[in-house]
């Protein structure tokens, strides 16, 4: 069996990044680091808790941008109370390996990993894990969300975790030749 984890940290507020008004400029909190990794923006504004997850080579500048569109297009601070983003990385292991790898990077020239042979698509894997991990929420980064095949001959087990209130991780298998839809 091939093992993919997902390892997020605690949530970021993010109703803190908006400055107040024009030509006032509002620092991205400190959490917001200048690497690479993974993310993902929740929305608990909603019962359907709407997320948003990709992966970044660098998260201040990610966000930096969105920093700026949400303030461009007029949202007041209160607005994101309820939003948080949880950054974080990935380490996977094929079957029988002792022990992790990382990935190269989270550029988009990097997101393949090979787990027992079969090349899979790091961000892909994360987004289609999540919309099985919490089937009532809805993932809007559309760019990888087809199907999944695990073409390999064992199964993945793929985890995401995260820090906070339990339960705070989300364990999905995917059986050899079977897929995520």
């Amino acid at each position: 069996m091939a093992e993919v984890q997902y390892l997020l940290g605690a949530p970021i507020p993010l109703n803190q990044m908006l400055p107040n008004r024009a030509g006032v400029p509002t620092a991205l909190p400190s959490a917001i680091v200048a690497q690479a990794g993974l993310y993902l923006i929740l929305n608990q504004n909603n019962r359907q808790e709407n997320r948003y997850m990709g992966v970044t080579d660098n998260f201040r500048n990610r966000f930096g941008i969105r920093q700026g569109s949400c303030f461009e297009l007029g949202f007041a601070p209160q607005v994101l109370n309820g939003v948080y983003a949880f950054l974080g990385t990935m380490r996977y292991r094929n079957n029988g390996a002792a022990g992790w790898q990382n990935p190269a990077g989270h550029a988009d020239a990097n997101l393949t990993i090979s787990l027992d042979g079969q090349d899979y698509d790091l961000e892909h894997l994360f987004i289609k894990a999540a919309q099985h991990g919490w089937p009532h929420g809805t993932i809007t980064n559309t760019r990888k969300t087809g199907a999944l095949a695990n073409a390999g001959g064992f199964p993945i087990n793929v985890t995401i975790s995260w820090n906070g209130i339990a339960p705070n991780q989300v364990l999905v298998p995917i059986a050899a030749g079977a897929q995520l839809a």
